[in-house]
């Protein structure tokens, strides 16, 4: 499946442009190879809108790299044929976040604030101190 029929298919909002036009202009501004992987991510994310997937593109352009919410289990079902491109894309990259699996256990270990603060995506400064239980109060 190709990025415009992925739009069209998964009902994105495309704010009454063609779904051929959203494609192109972020092919004009981002690595090519990032689109499939931020058409995945807003799905997974439940943003179905083209604008959200511009959005990712942009945060990912600012950080340099993309970061992934989804696993590849989750890509593999929803569009495989993206498989050897996220591969491609590990593999350039091996620091590139990729989501841990989660392991639950009967019996959990405690686990730190700043370890759960890591797994979380980026969080707003003032969520980060009111989770870190800092309230700015003096």
């Amino acid at each position: 499946m190709d990025m415009p029929t992925f739009l069209i298919r998964y009902g994105f909002d495309l704010a009454q442009r063609e779904a051929e036009a959203w494609v192109l202009e972020w092919t004009q501004r981002f690595p090519v190879h990032w689109i499939p992987i931020a058409l995945l991510e807003a799905l997974y994310q439940g943003r179905y809108k083209a604008a959200s997937v511009e959005q990712l593109l942009l945060l990912w352009g600012r950080r340099g790299e993309p970061r992934l919410g989804f696993g590849l289990d989750f890509s593999r079902r929803i569009w495989p044929d993206q498989q050897e491109q996220i591969a491609i894309l590990l593999q350039r990259d091996p620091q590139l976040p990729v989501p841990r699996p989660h392991t639950f256990s009967s019996s959990p270990e405690p686990i730190s604030t700043q370890e759960l603060l890591t797994d979380l995506q980026p969080l707003s400064p003032k969520l980060l101190r009111l989770i870190q239980g800092d309230t700015g109060e003096r």
